[in-house]
């Protein structure tokens, strides 16, 4: 049999009461603290015994001081086998003996300083999740622009979108603690006593949440990172292999094609687009750029077909525009504008982006780009 246990405490600060309670649960099933970090405690077998559990903030006095009251509180039957962070923890087993403060003053004063720390510590925290949750809205407004369906699907993966929701939910944590705090505070004042019960089941329920939520956290701001550099990849436009969704520039303009100087693709996937492809072509003063979208749901296709087609028109003012009605295409625009050729198409779940310079009409391949779309769906 294990002599020696880790236990998830109940930790609230602000409810001394629960971990007074909680304490004396433990003891009562043999259980004795040895040691206290964050969120878990250590315990010791013992003898079950019935005794009290008093917290006693740290208070700020020399080692001779301390020392000497110590020593008072163990003549009166009060014993402190571990020490929290913040507070001595003392057991007494004899009901006879006192208190550790037996006049509602003395306890006040003993509390004020540590409660005001706890009050500082949740607002502060309470603050600096409000300005980084009102940065990382600000950071994202300026990078998408007008373009948050590009963003959402591009972008915030869905690692990133545990990590955004995570700070909602610290926010609530440190506010249902700040308000606790000051609840307690106000007791004291009112009443000039604690008390020396409390929910420590919910309160520890609550640290669970706190501790899973913590981890979700980490692991999925870790994922955000790495993601995009393991799924992302190049490859050799000329070289043989998988099928591209795109019409090649020789294709396009055979006299440009045939001197092709520079060419490049980038595949990389996320959870809202399992396939998202850039090639780039370009042969003196032609360039092609092509960008193709597989989307996981066709509602986020037609979103994003005009946002593209939005920014599309706004980056070429002049060109003239056509929306045309054809089969293969569930919704398809055209641009010309002397030597250069915008096109814009969705079908079902599938994006598709032509941006040509140098070529000033793609309207001879639309049955080509049909064919992409229904190829990679």
């Amino acid at each position: 049999m294990k002599q020696t246990r880790r236990f998830l405490m109940p930790v609230e600060g602000w409810d001394p009461g629960a971990m007074e309670e909680w304490l004396v649960y433990q003891a009562a099933r043999g259980w004795m603290p040895v040691s206290f970090g964050v969120w878990y405690a250590k315990f010791r077998r013992s003898q079950p015994r019935t005794c009290r559990a008093r917290l006693e903030p740290l208070r700020e006095e020399d080692n001779q001081a301390q020392a000497a009251r110590k020593e008072l509180y163990e003549d009166l039957g009060w014993t402190s086998p571990a020490d929290m962070t913040d507070y001595l923890v003392w057991y007494c087993a004899d009901p006879d003996a006192p208190e550790l403060y037996t006049d509602p003053e003395s306890l006040f004063w003993a509390w004020k300083k540590q409660l005001c720390r706890d009050r500082w510590n949740a607002g502060g925290t309470l603050v600096l999740l409000g300005i980084q949750m009102l940065a990382a809205m600000a950071v994202l407004m300026w990078s998408a622009g007008r373009n948050w369906v590009d963003l959402l699907v591009h972008y915030l993966d869905l690692p990133w979108l545990f990590v955004l929701a995570a700070v909602p939910f610290f926010l609530c944590m440190m506010a249902l603690r700040l308000r606790g705090t000051i609840r307690t505070g106000r007791r004291l004042k009112r009443d000039g006593t604690l008390p020396h019960t409390g929910p420590w089941r919910k309160n520890r329920r609550r640290t669970a949440l706190l501790v899973g939520g913590t981890w979700i956290f980490l692991v999925m701001l870790v994922l955000a990172v790495l993601l995009p550099k393991v799924t992302a990849r190049s490859i050799d436009l000329d070289a043989p292999g998988e099928p591209l969704p795109c019409v090649s520039l020789s294709a396009l303009d055979a006299a440009a094609g045939s001197g092709a100087e520079r060419s490049s693709v980038q595949i990389k996937s996320t959870f809202l687009a399992p396939e998202y492809v850039q090639i780039m072509e370009s042969a003196g003063e032609v360039r092609v750029n092509t960008r193709f979208d597989r989307l996981r749901f066709a509602s986020l296709a037609r979103a994003l077909y005009g946002e593209q087609l939005a920014y599309a028109r706004k980056s070429n003012p002049r060109g003239a525009w056509s929306v045309l009605d054809r089969p293969g295409f569930d919704r398809l625009a055209l641009m010309t504008e002397e030597d250069r050729s915008v096109l814009v198409a969705c079908r079902d779940r599938t994006v598709l982006y032509v941006y040509a310079d140098g070529i000033d009409d793609l309207s001879a391949h639309l049955d080509d780009y049909a064919a992409i779309l229904e190829e990679f769906q």
